[in-house]
């Protein structure tokens, strides 16, 4: 296996994981679950970084020696879901769970916005695994899309 494919498929295990996790719109606990995984993740994984929560319950990821004076990448993605009706898709897809073969992944948030979550745990595993050396890059979970990041 190349290391590219290791990699693809390292991050596909973070998008199946935060896909697994429930996070309806409406149900702030869900959502909470999710987050509290995510914090614990990259809490684990970023040393060097100041992982805390905004006022409004967003995760922030930044760097303790952040340099203002060099170019910042800011990664944002979001973890509320809408909630969907059973019949919305046809066999074999069904909105609440995920659907996983070679060529698709469907489940209710891939698209939006889990993939983004997804990249910026599979960042900080490979920060965490010594893979790679991330410099000024801050990661942002928002809790609430509706709430703003």
């Amino acid at each position: 296996m190349k290391q590219t494919d290791f990699d693809f498929e390292t991050y596909l295990q973070c998008l199946r994981k935060l896909v697994a996790f429930p996070t309806l719109f409406s149900r702030p606990d869900q959502i909470e679950t999710a987050m509290c995984w995510c914090q614990d993740f990259l809490t684990h994984n970023l040393k060097g970084y100041h992982i805390y929560r905004d006022r409004k319950q967003n995760l922030i990821a930044c760097p303790e020696d952040l340099d203002l004076s060099r170019d910042t990448i800011y990664l944002s993605a979001h973890m509320d879901t809408v909630d969907a009706a059973p019949l919305e898709l046809d066999e074999p897809f069904a909105p609440l769970s995920l659907y996983d073969d070679d060529p698709q992944m469907v489940a209710r948030g891939v698209s939006d916005c889990k993939t983004g979550v997804a990249f910026e745990i599979f960042l900080g595993k490979l920060t965490g695994t010594q893979e790679i050396r991330l410099s000024n890059l801050i990661c942002a979970i928002g809790h609430l899309h509706a709430q703003g990041i």
